[in-house]
């Protein structure tokens, strides 16, 4: 944080909740709203999904000068909402479907985003105690446009995802 505050070239998508866009601790002349399921917008402060999102765009845009100083408030922040703005019942957390997820990706990265911060909850249907998943993960060096990709496996139950197994190298096969 010393070195830097960000470039508003450097552009992030932030997949989770909706945000309140002008919050008075954001930088939001550096946020934008991407159209896709629902607003980034939102529109009741008190559910999960918008107390979720607004905390995570406070630790990337919050002001320097705010109570807790973010890490690059002068990025532009796109946001990319897959949690539905409701009222959490039995304490749940908001959830997406991986179709809804790999949507906002796309969304993203049409944006020109150049990284994703993503905020995910799966939630395995009533039948099953628990699901496992692979995540990959692609990075390209801007510098020298070698791609590298890395994998890692997921358990996810009802409560959290854990990982199984460490981050390790992915190669297309």
């Amino acid at each position: 944080m010393e070195r830097t505050s960000g470039r508003p070239e450097i552009v992030i998508g932030l997949i989770g909740g909706p945000v309140v866009m002008h919050h008075p601790e954001l930088a939001s002349q550096h946020i934008r709203e991407i159209a896709g399921n629902g607003s980034g917008t939102c529109n009741q402060a008190e559910s999960a999904a918008c107390m979720h999102g607004v905390f995570v765009a406070g630790i990337l845009s919050a002001k320097r000068g705010s109570v807790a100083p973010a890490i690059c408030p002068n990025c532009t922040l796109l946001v990319r909402p897959i949690f539905a703005e409701t009222k959490a019942t039995n304490g749940e957390m908001p959830s997406a479907t991986p179709e809804e997820l790999a949507e906002a990706i796309v969304d993203c990265l049409g944006a020109k985003a150049r990284v994703l911060n993503v905020s995910g909850c799966y939630r395995p249907t009533c039948h099953q105690k628990r699901a496992r998943s692979i995540c990959i993960f692609s990075y390209t060096n801007r510098n020298t446009d070698f791609t590298e990709k890395f994998c890692v496996r997921c358990d996810i139950t009802e409560e959290f995802p854990f990982l199984v197994t460490k981050l390790s190298p992915y190669y297309d096969r």
